[in-house]
């Protein structure tokens, strides 16, 4: 009960750090009130990176987008060190392996997976995993959910549909508060393709604008992140340990 309470506030506490890292980026994005043009030109449409005609790529997104590169900004692509999504491999499941998640898993509140890697039939298993720090975005199915490594994600595997961001010229808090907030997420998922499963690719989000404000700021809200990141990952490890305490007790009773 105790370690449960001490999660659940421990939660509570790190989603208040996130709003508030959310909160001083809308307040410094400051949006022109200028009427959004929704007419679309030929000439915008032949020059546009996919060659888009659905009119939801030209809403409210690509509005967001517009109104950032007026300001300071600069590219996903020139912020970081790389961007990348591993490959289609043969997957090698077993009982007792290294866990792999998939885009569903790594939003939950306790990312997991009931998928096991196994670790010497993955060839190239180094490639598959996520290292402390690094940005998550999911890329096939539900589109430009952004997720950062903490302790207790790193050194887990993750899937081909899961965007892997390293950043380097931007702190990683600043960067992951952005790409998570409703700013963010719009102006992501105005890039997706396809009508069946959406998908967006590493070369979509190159093109992303990331604002550049104070760098005080910028250093604030990386500071912030890095708390939400600290009190998120501390209240899974005491949550866990609340429920491997109960299995204890239950395989205790049947012995």
């Amino acid at each position: 009960h105790d370690l449960i309470v001490q999660a659940s506030e421990l939660r509570v506490e790190a989603n208040g750090y996130l709003k508030e890292a959310h909160n001083i980026i809308e307040k410094e994005i400051q949006f022109t009130n200028s009427k959004f043009n929704c007419r679309v030109s030929i000439n915008e449409l032949m020059s546009s990176h996919q060659k888009r005609f659905e009119a939801n790529y030209y809403a409210e997104g690509k509005k967001i987008i517009s109104e950032i590169q007026k300001a300071n900004h600069i590219t996903l692509k020139d912020s970081c060190k790389t961007i990348f999504r591993p490959g289609i491999f043969k997957r090698h499941y077993v009982e007792n392996g290294i866990e792999f998640l998939g885009g569903s898993d790594i939003v939950k509140s306790i990312p997991s997976s009931e998928k096991k890697l196994s670790i010497k039939k993955t060839s190239h298993l180094a490639d598959m995993q996520v290292k402390e720090n690094w940005i998550l975005v999911t890329c096939g199915g539900t589109i430009g959910y952004s997720v950062i490594v903490n302790e207790y994600l790193a050194g887990k595997t993750a899937s081909q549909h899961i965007l892997r961001i390293i950043a380097e010229k931007i702190r990683p808090g600043y960067l992951f508060a952005f790409l998570s907030s409703d700013i963010g997420l719009k102006a992501i998922q105005s890039y997706t393709y396809g009508s069946v499963i959406p998908q967006i690719e590493p070369h979509h989000l190159e093109r992303l604008p990331i604002p550049l404000i104070k760098e005080e700021t910028m250093e604030c809200i990386n500071d912030i992140i890095m708390k939400y990141k600290k009190k998120s990952g501390l209240a899974i490890l005491l949550e866990l340990k609340a429920i491997n305490l109960i299995e204890k007790e239950i395989e205790s009773w049947q012995e």
